[in-house]
């Protein structure tokens, strides 16, 4: 049993791991995949090119490539041994996929078949004395069916990649082909399958490894999650798949189900992972990821999520809750995707669905995520119900807030765990979260702060996107549109859909008006909102230097009421801005209650 815990260590050159070892290598579901970039496949190729170089010369050159870690698996009647792959993958997978298109290369454009042929079955294939030939190196199962195609065919022959793995081994490739071809250009057939067989020769003989063994699963998590790749460190959803799925290894079963699950969960980048990740957190515990002193966001997972922190044995009723708490990560994640879209269950009103919208694509609101993921919970009734409620309140809020306002992202924060606290499976206190969203708008003056701004300039020329204006202008014409559905105004369409992407902030009077034109106090309202209105981009921009004259007759077939309602004016001067403007600051503060 000490034995089989030892970790051993070897020094051996890349080929003497590849072929004189006879190890069948395999990639575990468990562990990340191909990641490496554009930089790291060039300066594998770099280091190997000076290895070559330097043989040229005649000069050995030792160029050492850092530490392979491999845990064994089995060992085969025909004394070849199984082995996992848990840290150097990047570059057993490189090496072979500069092996792959050399041979491609050396068979389709050189026509050295017999070296090609020679090149794949000394490094692909491990031959058997018992005559059962097999693959060397075998990826994940996500992507050796892709990679099998790959090493035959390569990237210009039409591969389609699925998976970031996959677009990440044919950007490889490309960068490969590339690369080979430009080190044999303008040779003949017969000196450029030569060049590429010295070449990988080069690489196999002068790249040397640290090599450490184990055989135990508890080593192999633990050199795994300590040893990275060259330049791409590992991300804390991928530690947490190892670690996890090491944790549930004594049930196939789970251990299979974690495995599907972190499949689908780190689909995306591992920027955008940790920040699901992150939002998930704050869901579950009702807490704050911690962004200070040495813990990492895998090790809060451990400790507050899967409870597992410092375990290597877990009990049956242990493991199941990391099984129930992947279960639900998944869930969020597929949530989380689409709420960052700005995309709400379709069964809420569509007010609710634009306010949702423009509170994420607009506003860029993203703390209020792990409010939406706790009211998905509840059974879909109660959360319609709760969405219809809660939306207009936190869009409103954040704007006066944060917007308006000015408050540190902290204390936006701050409100919305007390929020959390207010929301279970079943049921949200409204009352209460309409008190924290109260409290919240009274800091600092930020409710004083939005009626004295509004009132003032809210457009700036050339600010990209305009969210401040484009949002009150928003809050204008949904205000109207629910007087609407409650009788009290005869100036809106309850049929318009709003589409944001392509919603623009208009100027009646045009931003382009000579100053000496008009008087100095009709110019300075010309960014105020009496002076603002809503358009499509396109129409927007048909419209960029027309007087009013000119545009009226577009306004008046204006899918907005606040538009149409401009148009329905002879003309748009001094007083007419005044009166709009006096009129639009005081409904906005009736549209901003809560």
């Amino acid at each position: 049993m000490q034995e089989q815990q030892m970790i051993n260590s070897a020094d051996l050159t890349l080929r003497g791991l590849l072929i004189e070892q006879e190890y069948l290598f395999r990639v575990s579901n468990y562990q990340r995949h191909y990641v490496w970039t554009d930089k790291e496949v060039r300066q594998f190729l770099t280091d190997g090119e000076f290895c070559w170089r330097q043989q040229q010369e005649n000069q050995r050159f030792i160029h050492f490539a850092g530490q392979i870690s491999l845990r064994i698996i089995s060992e085969e009647r025909d004394m070849r041994v199984q082995v996992e792959i848990v840290d150097g993958q990047q570059r057993l997978t490189t090496f072979m996929l500069l092996i792959a298109v050399a041979s491609r290369m050396m068979l389709m454009e050189y026509d050295q078949k017999e070296l090609a042929g020679k090149l794949r079955n000394e490094y692909f294939i491990s031959r058997s004395d018992f005559g059962e030939d097999r693959e060397r190196l075998q990826l994940s199962r996500k992507d050796h069916d892709f990679w099998k195609k790959l090493i035959c065919v390569g990237e210009e022959y039409g591969l389609i990649a699925k998976t970031e793995s996959q677009k990440h081994l044919l950007k490889a490739e490309k960068v490969i082909r590339e690369y080979l071809r430009l080190i044999t250009i303008e040779k003949g057939s017969e000196e450029a399958g030569m060049v590429l067989r010295d070449y990988i020769d080069s690489i196999a003989l002068s790249f040397r490894f640290v090599l450490l063994r184990t055989s135990h699963p508890g080593y192999a998590y633990a050199l795994y999650q300590i040893v990275n790749d060259r330049g791409v460190p590992l991300t804390s959803g991928e530690l947490l798949k190892a670690r996890t799925i090491e944790l549930l290894t004594d049930k196939s079963e789970l251990a299979d189900r974690a495995e599907q699950i972190w499949d689908e969960v780190l689909e995306d980048s591992g920027v955008v992972t940790d920040r699901y990740l992150s939002w998930n957190y704050v869901a579950v515990t009702g807490k704050r990821m911690e962004t200070r002193g040495s813990i990492t966001i895998h090790e809060l997972y451990e400790r507050d999520v899967f409870c597992c922190y410092n375990k290597r044995i877990l009990s049956e009723i242990e493991q199941q809750v990391i099984k129930g708490q992947l279960e639900l990560l998944e869930i969020n994640v597929t949530r989380m995707r689409v709420l960052t879209q700005g995309i709400i269950p379709e069964a809420v009103s569509e007010y609710t669905k634009i306010l949702f919208e423009a509170l994420i694509k607009v506003l860029k609101n993203t703390f209020c995520i792990p409010i939406y993921l706790k009211i998905l919970e509840m059974n879909e009734k109660q959360a319609i119900k709760t969405l219809n409620t809660i939306t207009p309140m936190l869009a409103k809020a954040f704007f006066i807030a944060k917007t308006m306002g000015g408050l540190h992202d902290n204390v936006i924060s701050n409100c919305y765990l007390e929020i959390l606290k207010h929301i279970d499976h079943n049921h949200a206190n409204i009352d209460a979260i309409k008190l924290c969203l109260e409290d919240l708008i009274k800091r600092d003056k930020c409710k004083q702060e939005f009626t004295s701004k509004i009132k003032n300039d809210v457009y700036v020329r050339g600010a990209s996107g305009n969210a401040k204006a484009k949002f009150l202008l928003l809050m204008l014409e949904l205000y109207y549109l629910r007087q609407v559905e409650k009788g009290g105004c005869e100036c809106g369409d309850d049929s318009i859909r709003f589409k944001l992407s392509e919603l623009s902030v208009e100027h009646i009077l045009k931003e382009s008006v000579d100053v000496n034109e008009i008087s100095k106090a009709f110019y300075s309202g010309l960014h105020k909102l009496g002076n603002l209105t809503l358009a499509g981009r396109k129409v927007n921009s048909r419209m960029k230097n027309a007087d009013f004259e000119e545009k009226r007759s577009i306004y008046q077939l204006s899918p907005y009421c606040i538009t149409r309602e401009v148009g329905q004016l002879e003309h748009w001067r001094k007083e007419n801005f005044d009166e709009r403007q006096n009129r639009v600051t005081g409904d906005l503060k009736k549209a901003f209650e809560f």
